[in-house]
């Protein structure tokens, strides 16, 4: 039992939160105001979930909110794994909502939309979008973190369809076309598994791996496969990635500041958490094959990225190579790869969301630029926008002081130890691995450069906006904090992972 017992702390809290947006929704007149209600509800939730994640032991079980024969117990757990991720979910979706105003603000004054009404259901969609991330790295049971990933999908899909950019409409639909088959697909498999199993629970009242390992192996195979596909398209994985750039390119700014490093992450911590324990034996069979993917991933995404000269297609295609990332940790099969996962998932969250945040620095106070060959020289007539530019490109290039060089380490550990010894295929999931690093580097300063050195086009220094730059500088300090708290929290993660019994089946 967790040192922490208070029942539904997790429940109480997020419900209270929801029907206070709506309570304010109604009551608040001013934009403003909006604003600042919006980012203030997420901190009962990162109040709640630090409570649950440091103060429970390390596990932290809900209580049962909602049981039913055949479809299982509702619950939330957070521990050493999730809690972390559900944290970074907050955090960043807490800094960017306050930088959301002023982008959004111009944005309807330039489309002639009546500001008031509009930010409100922005504001509204957004915090419902979070919250559904939030819930889904949680979720106990296959079918609540399905509700969860298709509340995301249909609050992300109004807000591209709705804020967006260019043929937005269209753009929407392709982002909701592809991504709900992704779920759909994880669903079937979900299902499946349900029938044979009696119960759709994944983690039970105390947080450990229900599965009694006795389905076929031939619907094993099945239900594995088709899991681990959605999974897959969620995370635009190469081949399944023809959605991302669109999607993530012509979100509005604050929306891609969630999608690229938030949920796309959460294909690959699926497949760790929940697909890794529950089908060991199928795991390991797809693991070479999983790393190559991996590997390809990151290869393609960083030389579509080195190309690319949209600034935010750009920030989409570095974000489907560092998916890659994702995939060839959890393929390592081992702690360090693990905790590779799991930390890189922090850095990417911050090191993109500060990136695309500054991308839309450069679109509020260059009105519209996005064609990087027409920039060069902002670090001086955008200084604090460069500057913290510069970190993100630290974060996911995995350079100190920035919690990307712990989480890049982890990785590297972790692939080299699995892959070194099985072989010409194992060095070449290692070289490819190694050939990413450089295009990310490669493609990281090259761009800078490109947008950020060499004498100004845009004449004398700009005023920046404070909310914009003080979200900015606000994500760059919790990605330098972390470098310093990454090792200790390693520490404590390589303790829990090797604790849990259930893990693997038992092994």
């Amino acid at each position: 039992m967790s040192v922490l017992y208070l029942p539904h702390l997790m429940l109480t809290t997020l419900s209270i939160s929801i029907l206070a947006l709506i309570a304010l929704n109604i009551v608040l007149k001013r934009p403003r105001h909006m604003c600042t209600a919006t980012a203030a509800l997420f901190l009962p939730l990162i109040a709640s979930t630090l409570l649950a994640t440091f103060y429970s032991g390390g596990k932290f079980t809900d209580g049962v909110y909602l049981s039913a024969k055949y479809l299982g117990d509702f619950n939330f757990l957070v521990d050493y794994v999730s809690g972390p991720i559900a944290l970074t979910i907050l955090g960043v979706s807490m800094v960017i909502s306050i930088y959301a105003y002023p982008y959004m603000e111009r944005k309807f004054e330039e489309e002639g939309e009546q500001i008031s009404s509009n930010m409100k259901l922005f504001y509204v969609l957004y915090y419902i979008f979070s919250i559904s991330m939030y819930g889904s790295v949680i979720s106990t049971n296959f079918a609540e973190f399905y509700l969860f990933l298709e509340v995301g999908l249909i609050s992300s899909f109004i807000l591209i369809n709705n804020y967006g950019y260019g043929d937005r409409r269209k753009i929407a639909l392709l982002y909701f076309v592809w991504t709900h088959i992704g779920a759909v697909l994880f669903l079937v498999g979900a299902l499946a598994f349900g029938y044979y199993e009696g119960s759709l629970n994944v983690f039970g009242s105390g947080g450990n791996i229900v599965y009694t390992g006795e389905l076929m192996q031939s619907v094993a195979k099945a239900v594995f496969a088709l899991m681990l596909v959605g999974m897959l398209v969620k995370a635009a994985a190469l081949g399944f990635h023809l959605w991302l750039p669109y999607a993530h390119a012509e979100a509005p700014t604050p929306i891609s500041a969630l999608l690229s490093p938030l949920l796309i992450g959460i294909g690959p911590y699926v497949i760790f958490r929940f697909l890794y324990p529950l089908f060991p034996a199928q795991f390991g069979d797809a693991r070479l094959l999983l790393a190559v993917w991996g590997a390809l991933t990151i290869v393609y995404g960083g030389l579509n990225a080195l190309f690319e000269k949209d600034f935010k297609r750009f920030l989409a295609y570095s974000s489907i190579s560092q998916m890659g990332y994702l995939i060839i940790s959890v393929a390592a099969g081992n702690i360090y790869g693990f905790i590779g996962l799991i930390l890189h998932y922090i850095a990417h969250a911050f090191g993109k969301a500060i990136l695309f945040a500054s991308a839309g620095s450069v679109i509020y106070h260059e009105n519209g630029l996005r064609d990087m060959r027409q920039m060069g020289g902002m670090l001086k007539t955008l200084p604090m926008t460069g500057n913290t530019a510069l970190l993100g490109f630290f974060t996911i290039t995995g350079m100190p002081p920035t919690i990307g060089f712990w989480s890049e380490l982890f990785i590297v550990r972790g692939v080299v130890e699995a892959f070194y010894g099985m072989g010409a295929e194992g060095l070449a999931i290692i070289a490819l691995l190694f050939i990413g690093f450089s295009l990310s580097i490669s493609y990281s300063f090259y761009r800078y450069k490109e947008v950020f050195q060499g004498p100004p086009k845009f004449g004398a220094r700009k005023k920046e906006d404070p909310f914009i730059i003080g979200s900015l500088i606000t994500l760059a300090i919790l990605a330098i904090a972390l470098f310093i708290v990454a090792p200790v929290y390693a520490n404590y993660l390589t303790g829990y992972l090797n604790s849990l019994k259930a893990l693997a089946g038992g092994a």
